[in-house]
């Protein structure tokens, strides 16, 4: 079993057409060529459709039938195949390049508009993977500067544009460019087709695609050579100009007639495997998706995932090595034309394309295509899976001497190569490597980079409502400015940054609280956790934040409530509880074992990791006390009540984790409160 990154499909449909072909009068020139121009027309909805030998010469000619010449500039891609460029050359004219967007690997608009200038004839917009996106906005910028667009649609026939229209209509543009390789929607074996809705236009293509010269069309110069007492004389033409010999043959076409009937299930095929190959790729830490929003309107001609290569200490090489031992071979569309030698020749510099030298770096095209089966693309997934599954990547944790932080470091199953930065406490070296350094956005940043960090932990902080609300200056330092250091230190990587929350900053007076709540804070404390996440929310949309209340066994430097529970209960001091405050607690180890599934899922937004069911504080501690087989009595049960109380503070935080269990159902028995409640975790 070979698996390429995408092949043709041939059906007996194809072979017969194909012989029906061979067995007439022409093979060459003849009535296929008319039908499958026509048919193409109907399909995408254009006036005119113009075969030809490949895409490349529809996208020369196409450019010659504007009347590029050696003063005008094209401006494309960046990405894309050569061929996208070098017509320009081919004309003797001038081309420069606009950078993507990583999300879309399309033309970025505004770079687009402060490159044209009075010397651009032309755009050429480029519908990587079949996905068409800003297609009004290009086109609108276009013709109030008075240019042309040219889509090159090599990947995209079977696409639609936003608004639902066909790929290839030229609703926005004044051509479309199609390819008909083996790998694209279709095959006329090789081919290509150009569409239009401009008749004069369509003439001179005409006559480009063969040698300047149309037999049928237009008006004769020559009227003497062309007629015999005024009837046409049957063996005559005029070549008008210089064409090309860019003609396509009957057989392509009876080929890419038959192939047509299947487009839409081509399509509806493609579209199928990307969103199946989303739905599992998404889950792995490290590895981008783009044009996921796209899926719905396009070809889907190849599925590019992107790799960050240098979080898991590997290369690209080694990737592809790995997978083609699976027999799985891979591809990159593409290299930036910039970086080939003779446009590098002509002065072009990658380092001013930023957004495209980061996607060739970490981009790669897997199997998609018709016939890839179910288990064929499971095989992929698998394999991708099973090489990262063996990477370790670098993890950078703050608060690795507090409750939670000490937890992370014993409950890493090798998955990681944890850093711990150092504040005051030393932390023994068994779990992680301790580090030191003076926490500013300087220094972060190349501690970053030199240690390659992929993800970084913030469990630290001041979380004692009394030290907050006194301490003010050191709350803001340890809870809001260490985030916005961090921030500002991943600006513009793929650093993932996972924030430990609270469940403190809510007002809702009973029922479940969604992550979607309002945020409100009742001390200082909280005020303190609500600015850290809305600077997160704002900065790195990309970040986890996970909202939580946890108990579980202490360290020698910080105790946990259960810790504070037992302790008196076991020196026989009486303790007020709160009768009036309920929460919905969870274990250490259930909160960490869901932390390190979401950092392994690549999950990203707001999530509360909760118990099931709700309890009050005094009703927690008189669970302790039961499973510690504690004397009760010396719980006492109090009502808070804020006007009595120097700090305030919520009644309710009962969190929802529903939106947890969609994405982990099996986590449902062990979220169960009674079960977390164990001896061994007290």
């Amino acid at each position: 079993m070979k698996l390429p990154y995408s092949k043709q499909y041939i059906d007996k449909k194809d072979i017969n057409e194909v012989v029906k072909c061979l067995k007439s009068d022409f093979v060459t020139q003849g009535p296929y060529i008319e039908k499958f121009e026509k048919k193409i027309s109907k399909y995408v909805g254009s006036k005119y459709a113009v075969a030809v030998s490949s895409c490349t010469a529809g996208l020369h000619i196409a450019l010659k039938a504007i009347n590029f010449s050696n003063n005008d500039k094209l401006l494309t891609s960046i990405i894309s195949f050569v061929s996208t460029a070098n017509v320009s050359q081919f004309l003797d004219g001038k081309v420069d390049f606009v950078d993507i967007n990583l999300d879309t690997i399309s033309l970025n608009l505004e770079m687009l508009k402060k490159k044209i200038d009075k010397n651009v004839k032309a755009i050429i917009p480029v519908h990587i993977s079949g996905a068409a996106y800003n297609e009004k906005e290009i086109y609108k910028v276009a013709k109030e500067k008075k240019v042309f667009v040219i889509e090159d649609c090599a990947h995209a026939l079977g696409g639609e544009y936003s608004d639902g229209t066909k790929i290839g209509s030229c609703k926005y543009s004044d051509m479309s460019v199609f390819s008909f390789h083996p790998v694209k929607s279709i095959t006329t074996g090789e081919g290509g087709v150009i569409t239009t809705n401009n008749k004069e236009i369509y003439k001179k293509l005409l006559r480009l695609r063969s040698h300047g010269i149309n037999k049928v069309n237009d008006k004769f110069i020559n009227k003497e050579l062309a007629f015999t007492k005024r009837k046409k004389n049957p063996w005559y033409y005029e070549m008008r100009e210089l064409g090309y010999h860019y003609r396509i043959t009957d057989i392509q076409c009876a080929l890419g007639l038959t192939q047509l009937d299947k487009l839409n299930n081509f399509i509806k095929k493609r579209r199928e495997l990307s969103r199946y190959y989303d739905d599992e790729l998404k889950k792995i830490f490290g590895l981008n998706l783009s044009q996921i929003s796209m899926r719905k309107n396009t070809a889907a001609h190849i599925y590019v995932i992107r790799i960050n290569y240098k979080f898991f200490s590997t290369t690209r090489q080694e990737f592809m090595a790995y997978m083609r031992n699976k027999n799985i071979y891979c591809q990159v569309h593409y290299m930036p034309i910039c970086m080939h030698p003779y446009y590098k020749n002509k002065g072009f510099r990658i380092e001013n394309f930023p957004n495209a030298k980061k996607y060739y770096d970490e981009c790669i095209s897997i199997p998609c295509y018709y016939s890839l089966s179910v288990k064929e693309q499971k095989f992929v997934i698998h394999h991708i899976k099973n090489f990262f599954y063996n990477k370790k990547v670098n993890l950078l944790l703050f608060g690795g001497s507090g409750l939670l932080g000490s937890n992370i470091l014993k409950m890493n199953k090798s998955n990681f190569n944890i850093f711990t930065y150092l504040n005051k406490k030393n932390i023994g070296r068994k779990f992680s490597k301790s580090v030191k350094f003076n926490l500013n956005i300087k220094f972060l940043k190349k501690f970053i980079y030199e240690k390659n960090i992929s993800i970084i932990i913030n469990a630290s902080g001041l979380t004692s409502l009394e030290e907050c609300e006194s301490k003010r200056n050191l709350a803001i330092k340890s809870n809001v400015k260490i985030i916005s250091t961090i921030l500002n230190s991943i600006q513009n990587t793929d650093v993932k940054l996972v924030h430990i929350s609270t469940d403190q900053i809510f007002d809702k007076k009973r029922g479940k609280i969604a992550e979607s709540e309002k945020l409100v804070f009742k001390n200082y404390y909280a005020k303190t956790k609500v600015l850290a996440e809305n600077q997160i929310k704002k900065l790195n949309p990309k970040s986890l934040i996970i909202r939580s209340n946890f108990f579980g066994k202490g360290t020698v430097y910080r105790n946990s409530y259960s810790d504070y529970i037992v302790k008196n209960l076991q020196r026989k001091n009486f303790i007020p509880i709160w009768s009036n405050i309920n929460f919905s607690p969870v274990s250490l180890n259930t909160l960490v074992k869901c932390l390190f599934k979401m950092i392994n899922r690549n999950i990203s937004g707001v999530f509360n990791i909760s118990s099931n069911q709700k309890i009050s504080k005094f009703k927690f501690a008189n669970k302790i006390a039961e499973l510690k087989k504690l004397d009760k009595k010396f719980i006492i049960p109090k009502k808070f009540d804020n006007k009595r109380e120097k700090i305030d503070r919520p009644l309710n935080m009962f969190l929802n984790n529903k939106k947890l269990l969609d994405l982990f159902p099996e986590l449902e028995k062990e979220l169960d409160l009674s079960k977390q409640i164990q001896k061994k975790l007290i």
